[in-house]
């Protein structure tokens, strides 16, 4: 049986800050880097690295901080590691600087889309040079990928800016598992009356000292192990508005002040409603927390009227119930699964209500969510750490410290701000009355915590509500910004960034993460080893590259953008030429009897129907090309049995039992995609779709899932007839990954065949958009990884374009030299879903000649793409006419992935019968491989018989290995 082995994309060392002091395990250090040799995640071999110098600067400006940690980490072995460091922040910080050390260079980072950055890291990784990566969970830990990490040692500095909270303060929890050689902090206190309550780690003790308006703190130690955390106590701030300049020249003020609170509690909410969220990610969240908090709010305000709307991607249900009893037996026995759509809930018919509570870590994984606003007086409720807090402030219609959140606050403390009004900035303008763009901060009940937008000079306006009846303005004077100082102004961003990402405004979020240097869940630091790294990875250095490394990037910059230039004009040309080879190909009249060619490869032996193992058998007539009906193509597929040691729980499964039986299987396997994706085809090939899809989408969930994992789901979303859901997620790849053409390729292909039920309106738009996708795949110029994918696609849009004119389209983007449709008998194509992967198409042909990468043309005429050396395809072949007998179609492994996060590799193979004719017909088959896996792999065989004119193919098994090592998995 299949054996996987997962590899982690990160190592998160989750260490939880709650109320602002961090709730620290000894056995997890913080900072901590863990080392694995060349990528390789065998936690036998993981080993803590030490730490060598630990230096610690922090700069306090009234309420907020600004922390630069420095890290030296030491490799004691001579073996070359990747590293993965982690480092939990305080509540609210956000990361807005990283570099790692290239030889004698301390390199900035900076910030692309996570897709991006860690394709770029992990090739660097492949081509042993040094690369670094750097990203933000929602969970606020910092983690970084540093390859390589040589007997020298690696130097990081990261740098994040966290609110000081009026009541809590600021906790960096510090914990290391060795004696650190040397460890330095240093304190800086601006914009306060007296120096903070400060609390140091272990040993360490220091005095504060007054210089000018500022106040200093430093202090050092040799060979120690920390033990405790840095803890900054609240300061009695000098006044409650300060200005500084942002280092982009763009001036910010931060508002500390008190606030009178409304002493009534909020009027009895008679009709209430609760929105539970029951995707799979939702069993990592404190449940019963959320369903204590739920009884004691239904018994304090004393509502008649409770619905209860249980959504996730299968739906919503309405339930209503007379008690706080009822609804707590109710949401205990909730099974979570699927993905989450707040889409479903547009759907679902509520009675009216006062109050509405949304539980939910609000991350979408399929479906709009802009359409979810019901009408009542929501507030969002989490206990999610990772929760999308941007999102739920955004159905709120409030900002983000308006987000009820249970992971950090007791539920008193929640059950207080649901009973009670709490003050709230709701406006801000300048002395002219234009509007200023404010973020609110976490403070304590009647107390404020605002950053915003400082006008150049006059007064701003601050309006405030929840404090008694009517809405309160208060003035405050503007001064000077003469502080040079990045805190407010990041914090600020932070915040826009949330709500344009809650907004999908993609591309103001990454214009205003990097004018402020702001990583985010949707932004990643990189670091590359140098100018011809960030060439090719086509991402701008940081503006402070060594001045020579500049010089040299900018003209290798300028060889590159003219290199680019010249084969975009050459790049059509070519297409046509090889596309004029590809019909004359496919005139060419070949000799269906012919032997196999001098030097052909010949192979003794094919793929038997009757040999053992578990068979998918595929039964297709009408083979020859003919539009009759009794000669149509027909396709029948046998049972489908993987060995899998869940799907035989499942097959064992008694009448009634199922439920018990899947729920016991996932709690042991349900950790991976795989898991969901073969129970979704299991439930599929019984004819029950909506548990299928249910299934399906639960890999959406996992944090173990990648960019690959996406694929996968779609293309069986659209292969399950959800063909909205699987172009909607392809939409979402192809902003995920653009610099890759078969994302591209394969909402194309949804598309058109999503068109083939639509209205003729509808499948005409279909198909225009499928059109002008595979053109842009046909005419850019892509990495050449990617070479012959034009010519594939060629053969696809021709099959769309008669299409369109039938529905009265007569023009399209396409080239009119490139339009020429080839139909054939047999097309063959298989693409695979990860990278450094190396898989050759094989097809042996009835005479015993082998279509392969060295034998790209046939005998009988036979026609196989280029061939695709670095990962994903597609590779294709081809056979206008053919003969009677056995066409036996193999994948042979060259190389694979060996550090894909996602498990085994996953081939998908096309097999089509009457290619581009009205009797089109096409069975797709998915076989994995073993992270292991080298050489040839059987896929399946097409059988030409001249009983009844009938052809078949048959998919072949997967080579299995003992069942006892499949069970390791668990």
């Amino acid at each position: 049986m299949l054996k996987f082995r997962f590899q982690p994309v990160l190592l998160l060392m989750f260490i939880g800050v709650a109320q602002g002091a961090a709730k620290v395990a000894p056995e997890l250090p913080n900072p901590s880097l863990a080392a694995r040799e060349r990528g390789i995640d065998d936690q036998e071999r993981r080993r803590f690295l030490p730490i060598g110098e630990l230096q610690v600067d922090v700069r306090v400006v009234g309420a907020v901080a600004r922390t630069t940690v420095r890290i030296h980490f030491e490799n004691p072995s001579r073996d070359e590691l990747e590293g993965d460091l982690s480092l939990a922040l305080p509540e609210q910080a956000t990361v807005i600087g990283y570099a790692l050390n290239v030889e004698k260079n301390l390199v900035d980072g900076v910030l692309a889309e996570p897709s991006r950055a860690r394709a770029s890291y992990e090739e660097r990784v492949r081509r042993t040079v040094d690369p670094g990566l750097a990203e933000v969970s929602r969970s606020n830990v910092f983690s970084t990928r540093v390859y390589p990490i040589v007997e020298d040692g690696r130097t990081i500095r990261m740098t994040f800016v966290a609110p000081v909270h009026a009541t809590k303060g600021w906790t960096l929890p510090l914990v290391t598992d060795h004696r650190v050689r040397r460890v330095t902090f240093t304190v800086r206190a601006e914009g306060v009356t007296a120096a903070p309550q400060l609390r140091l780690p272990s040993q360490l003790q220091a005095q504060w000292t007054q210089q000018g308006d500022a106040f200093l703190l430093s202090a050092s130690l040799k060979n120690t192990q920390l033990s405790g955390e840095l803890h900054l106590g609240p300061s009695t701030l000098a006044q409650p508005l300060l200005t500084s300049t942002h280092p982009n020249g763009r001036r910010f003020f931060q508002l500390n002040d008190t606030v009178a609170v409304a002493s009534a509690a909020r009027a009895s909410s008679q009709r209430l409603r609760l929105y539970w969220d029951r995707s799979l990610s939702r069993k990592d969240d404190d449940l019963d927390a959320e369903i204590g908090l739920v009884t004691r709010y239904i018994q304090a305000s004393r509502a008649s009227a409770i619905e209860v709307v249980l959504f996730n991607s299968s739906g919503a249900t309405v339930e209503s119930f007379p008690s706080a009893e009822a609804v707590e037996t109710r949401l205990r026995r909730v099974v979570y699964r699927g993905a989450t759509s707040f889409a479903m809930l547009q759907a679902a018919k509520v009675p009216e209500a006062d109050t509405c509570l949304l539980f939910s870590d609000g991350i979408a994984t399929i479906d709009t969510r802009q359409t979810f606003a019901p009408k009542c007086n929501l507030f969002a409720v989490t206990s999610a750490s990772d929760a999308d807090i941007g999102y739920l402030a955004h159905v709120m219609k409030r900002s983000a410290d308006a987000v009820l959140r249970l992971d950090r606050n007791s539920t008193d403390e929640v059950l207080t701000r649901l009973s009670y009004e709490t003050p709230a900035v709701v406006d801000v303008r300048d002395s002219s009355g234009a509007a200023l763009l404010f973020a609110s901060l976490p403070a304590p009940r009647g107390q404020l915590a605002v950053v915003g937008e400082a006008p150049a000079a006059g007064d701003i306006f601050v309006r405030i509500a929840g404090s008694g009846s009517e809405v309160v303005e208060r003035r405050y004077q503007v001064g000077p910004a003469p502080v040079r100082f990045d805190g407010a102004g990041a914090l600020w961003a932070a915040d826009r960034v949330t709500q344009l990402a809650a907004l999908e405004r993609r591309k103001e979020l990454r214009s205003v993460s990097r004018r402020f240097n702001v990583a985010s869940p949707h932004m990643a630091f990189i670091v590359l080893e140098g100018p011809a790294d960030y060439i090719q990875a086509r991402i701008a250095p940081p503006n402070t590259f060594p001045k020579e490394w500049r010089a040299e990037y900018e003209e290798m910059k300028k060889a590159a953008d003219e290199s680019r230039r010249e084969r975009r004009e050459q790049h059509l040309a070519h297409v046509i030429n090889q596309w004029e080879d590809q019909k004359s190909w496919w005139a060419k009249d070949f000799d269906p009897t012919a032997r196999s060619s001098e030097g052909g490869s010949r192979r003794e032996s094919v793929f038997s129907p009757s040999a053992p193992g578990d068979l998918a058998e595929i039964a297709v007539t009408g083979m020859r090309r003919s539009s009759s009906a009794e000669n149509g193509a027909v396709i029948e597929l046998a049972p489908w049995k993987p060995s899998r040691p869940y799907l035989k729980a499942l097959d064992a499964a008694k009448k009634g039992q199922l439920e018990r039986v899947l729920a016991a299987e996932e709690k042991k396997h349900g950790s991976l995609p795989v898991f969901y994706l073969d129970v979704a085809e299991w439930f599929q090939r019984q004819g029950k779709t909506a548990s299928a899809t249910e299934m399906l989408l639960s890999a959406l969930e996992l944090p173990t899932k990648d960019d690959e994992t996406l694929m996968v789901v779609a293309s069986r979303l659209v292969r399950y007839g959800q063909f909205d859901r699987g172009i909607w997620l392809y939409e979402r790849i192809i902003e995920l990954i653009p610099d890759r053409p078969q994302p591209l390729r394969a909402l194309a292909l949804a598309l058109a065949e999503r068109a083939k039920h639509a209205t003729p309106k509808a499948a005409a738009r279909d198909l225009q958009r499928a059109v002008s996708l595979l053109n842009t795949v046909i005419s850019s110029d892509w990495d050449e990884a990617y070479a012959g994918i034009d010519l594939i696609s060629l053969m696809e849009v021709n099959t769309l374009i008669p299409r369109l004119q039938k529905l009265g389209v007569q023009s399209t983007a396409l080239d009119p030299r490139l339009i020429a449709p080839l139909d054939v008998d047999v097309r063959v194509v298989i693409e695979w879903n990860t990278p450094a992967t190396d898989i050759d198409l094989w097809v042996t042909e009835p005479n015993g000649e082998r279509s392969m990468y060295n034998n790209p043309l046939t005998a009988i005429g036979g026609r196989l793409s280029n061939d695709m050396t670095s990962g994903f395809g597609p590779e294709e072949y081809l056979l206008r006419r053919a003969p009677d007998g056995r066409f036996a179609v193999d994948a042979n492994v060259y190389a694979a992935d060996r550090i894909n996060p996602n498990g085994a590799t996953i081939v998908t193979a096309r097999l089509t019968h009457n290619f581009g004719r009205p009797d089109e017909h096409t069975e797709m088959l998915d076989i994995e491989l073993r992270p292991e896996a080298d050489g040839e792999v059987p896929l399946g065989a097409f059988v030409l018989t001249k009983q009844s004119g009938g052809f078949a193919a048959q998919a072949a098994p997967v080579e299995s290995e003992d069942e006892d090592e499949d069970e390791d998995q668990e």
